[in-house]
């Protein structure tokens, strides 16, 4: 009964929880345990924060600690550090050991301290075993973390560390934009514990460049293969015109020209073929990252590495890949690596391969 009644209030948003506090004696006492499950800092409220870690038979309950930063002008670290120092959290029953840095705009940044630790470490660093990195910053802190065993980095441009090893490491995850080759093959033979090892990749959609000449003759005879010649030129002239410097620009352009230069089977027949060309760019990129990576100089033959990649679009240039209309209020984020606001399951295409190296 009991177990059934964890999964319910588990399920249960705060405002619902507020409300089964007031019901009665008994519900009060269980809804505390979730009200309680995850707490918020912010500095404005640091003294409700440290009144409610003061008394133990609310902190008692918390298993997740967020932080959040109004102004991002402190680095990563920093931040880490500051909180590493608060007496406060030292006071917890269970201390955290996962860690999720995320970048939510410009400005806001939160760190979320979760799992927990029942032998009750003496620092919150030190006792840290898995950290996620969702951010842009290209900076990875490494200072303090001696019992990292799980290490997921979600950056824009990713460069690991080389001068720092962490001896526990077995699992890493990386996904970004583009990755320093050279460095990941120092960082893995610095890491022959590491055991799982994924890399996602993410295409980006470019400025406007002499280079981009090759993907507009590719749309062109996407066009082509439905439409009439002037027609299918008309379009592109218009939307090389009128793209904001942005091949990601140029193709919502042209997915505005369709909706107005063809019926709606065309039009729609066409969108496939895009996502289809599209789709086909990135299963060639995917080998080529695979042939970078399988051409390291890493001691596979040592190691009982699973090895996995994934590839997909960064959300906003699928969004434009797609023809999807975006709300009349949107304001594209560019400054945000990740943003969940506007995901919605678009991954185009997700391809893994797994490979086993055998030790031997």
């Amino acid at each position: 009964m009991q177990e059934l009644i964890s999964e319910i209030f588990l399920r249960v948003d705060f405002k619902t929880l507020k409300r089964c506090h007031c019901v009665c004696w008994k519900w009060c006492r269980i809804a505390t345990e979730y009200l309680f499950r995850e707490t918020v800092y912010r500095h404005e409220s640091q003294t409700h924060f440290d009144e409610i870690l003061a008394r133990e038979d609310l902190s008692k309950f918390i298993r997740v600690v967020s932080f959040e930063w109004a102004q991002s002008s402190d680095t990563t670290i920093q931040q880490l550090h500051s909180i590493s120092s608060h007496s406060k959290l030292w006071q917890l029953l269970l201390q955290p050991t996962v860690s999720v840095i995320r970048q939510h705009d410009r400005a806001k940044i939160t760190t979320t301290l979760s799992g927990v630790d029942p032998e009750g470490s003496l620092s919150i660093l030190p006792a840290l075993r898995e950290i996620r990195f969702v951010t842009s910053h290209a900076y990875i802190p490494t200072q303090g973390f001696i019992k990292l065993r799980k290490l997921h980095v979600d950056m824009e441009f990713i460069q690991l560390p080389i001068d720092h090893v962490w001896p526990s490491l077995i699992s890493l995850h990386l996904r970004g934009g583009t990755l320093d080759i050279d460095r990941l093959e120092r960082f893995l033979n610095n890491h022959k514990c590491i055991r799982q090892l994924h890399l996602a990749f993410v295409c980006m959609l470019r400025p406007l460049h002499p280079s981009s000449g090759e993907l507009q003759k590719l749309l062109e005879n996407v066009l082509n293969s439905r439409l009439d010649t002037e027609v299918a030129g008309s379009i592109m002239r218009h939307a090389g015109k009128y793209a904001s410097g942005h091949e990601r620009s140029l193709l919502r352009e042209i997915h505005a020209q369709l909706e107005e230069s063809t019926d709606e089977k065309t039009a729609t027949e066409l969108r496939q073929t895009l996502v289809t060309l599209f789709e086909a760019m990135l299963r060639y990129e995917l080998d080529r990252h695979i042939a970078l990576v399988m051409d390291m100089r890493v001691p596979y033959k040592n190691l009982s590495l699973e090895l996995n990649f994934s590839i997909e679009y960064f959300w906003d240039d699928e969004l434009a890949i797609k023809g999807i209309t975006l709300p009349g209020d949107y304001v594209s984020k560019t400054g945000v690596w990740k943003n969940d606001e506007v995901e919605q399951g678009l991954a185009m295409s997700k391809m893994c391969v797994t490979s086993f190296f055998e030790s031997g």
